[in-house]
């Protein structure tokens, strides 16, 4: 009988952290393979971009504005506009442990991959001697 006019505006869901997660999907993951269906170029990324598009369109103007706010936070989180980024957290536990040297081991394999020894060096004593909490340290710096 009463019925809310406001209540079918926006459709619920996590559709905000959804595609602000497309934002670092497009610049952090490379594409890897190209392929052609009836004469299309595709990439291995084609299709999460497709599944994307359909859920932004699912509900039309009841998902669109969700989904456009999501990819706005995502680039101004990309972009560091308020220095969110910056904003990291030191730990004591962390900042206690630092001072193990890494073993030489862990740096090969870093300087394998094409980083500095330095660098590998600083990564692998900021995450504790975990190889891939290193290699992420090393790609986000230089992505940035």
């Amino acid at each position: 009988m009463f019925t809310d006019p406001t209540s079918n505006l926006l459709t619920s869901g996590p559709y905000g952290l959804i595609f602000a997660s497309f934002v670092p999907f497009f610049f952090d993951i490379p594409v890897s393979t190209w392929f052609l269906i009836f004469g299309v170029r595709f990439s291995n990324k084609s299709f999460i971009y497709l599944a994307g598009l359909q859920l932004l369109l699912s509900s039309w103007k009841r998902s669109l504005l969700p989904g456009i706010c999501g990819i706005l936070a995502g680039s101004l989180y990309r972009l560091n506009v308020f220095r969110i980024r910056k904003a990291k957290r030191t730990y004591p536990s962390a900042v206690a442990s630092s001072a193990t040297e890494p073993s030489e081991d862990a740096v090969a394999t870093l300087v394998s991959m094409g980083f500095d020894q330095n660098s590998a060096r600083q990564a692998l004593v900021h995450a504790r001697n975990d190889i891939n909490a290193a290699t992420n340290i090393l790609l986000e710096a230089q992505s940035h």
